[in-house]
């Protein structure tokens, strides 16, 4: 596989659960929805966005299985941010044994991402972020995955052999 993980353009046959920044943006989250229908989405927030992104919840569970939501940073502390994924992760992952997980890392800030990227890395769950790319058919959201675990490994082996890091 490419460091750049890998894209899909169909949504998964097998059930899923989605564990997603939400910031000020929200077009990323009707596209997972859209790609996947996932069995669950949780959404990560902020204090601050808890209102909005609750709303946002309401209206998606109209369109989705299940949506809820988690003020997952609420203090700068990047420690406490990865335990409160952590513990929903696996209180989601009791509740949707047979499902795949994936955590999503476009939009929220800096810090929300580093949050979501060590907690991913902590239980060896998929990545994915939407990047848009230009088609002939115009601007097109499409969703690159990876595992944090097998990129540190793949580096950390090439380092200690002395190899190329591409």
């Amino acid at each position: 596989m490419p460091l750049g993980g890998r894209n899909i353009k169909y949504p998964l046959e097998s059930p899923s659960v989605h564990i997603l920044l939400c910031g000020q943006s929200t077009g990323h989250i009707y596209e997972v929805i859209r790609e996947f229908y996932p069995n669950h989405v949780e959404l990560l927030t902020t204090e601050e966005l808890l209102q909005s992104t609750t709303e946002l919840a309401t209206e998606l569970n109209e369109i989705s299985n299940s949506v809820t939501v988690i003020p997952a940073f609420t203090s700068s502390s990047i420690c406490e941010s990865i335990s409160i994924i952590l513990q929903k992760y696996y209180e989601l992952r009791n509740r949707y044994p047979l499902a795949k997980f994936y955590f999503g890392i476009t939009g929220g800030t800096n810090t929300m991402v580093t949050s979501v990227a060590y907690a991913a890395l902590i239980v060896d769950v998929e990545l994915h972020y939407i990047i848009k790319l230009s088609e002939p058919e115009g601007l097109l959201d499409r969703f690159i995955f990876f595992k944090p675990g097998e990129i540190f490994a793949r580096f950390n082996r090439s380092a200690n052999m002395g190899g190329d890091l591409k």
